[in-house]
């Protein structure tokens, strides 16, 4: 059954509350709700997280579902499409203030795990 709006502000039991298909509302114990999309990517069960509501509302938690469901269907991986961003987006932020950022990925691992912060004059 698809959850309405209303549906998703009035629920406050902790659990997973299907939207039909792939996208899921986890109500957490302490009352937080966040979107949660699972799918196979690779045949594999991923878990992707869309972001917590109010701030992505079940408009929006669809429509990031779907485009995921496009880009494995396209043989893309949204997951690892999604960390690649968030790596860039953390490196961009460091290198904000004018520090020279360097980084590596270590085969397998997916996440930088050397970042080298260069500080002229320092």
């Amino acid at each position: 059954m698809k959850l309405t709006a209303a549906k998703v502000r009035s629920l406050t039991k902790p659990g997973r509350y299907g939207d039909g298909g792939t996208l899921h509302l986890v109500v957490a114990p302490g009352g937080s709700k966040s979107w949660v999309q699972r799918i196979a990517i690779d045949g594999r069960r991923r878990d992707i997280g869309l972001g917590g509501w109010p701030v992505v509302g079940l408009a929006k938690a669809r429509q990031r579902a779907f485009a995921n469901r496009v880009a494995v269907s396209d043989g893309r991986n949204p997951l690892a499409e999604k960390r690649k961003d968030s790596d860039a987006n953390y490196v961009a932020a460091l290198s904000a203030d004018g520090a020279g950022i360097t980084g590596r990925r270590v085969a397998g691992v997916g996440k930088v795990v050397l970042i080298t912060v260069l500080r002229p004059g320092r």
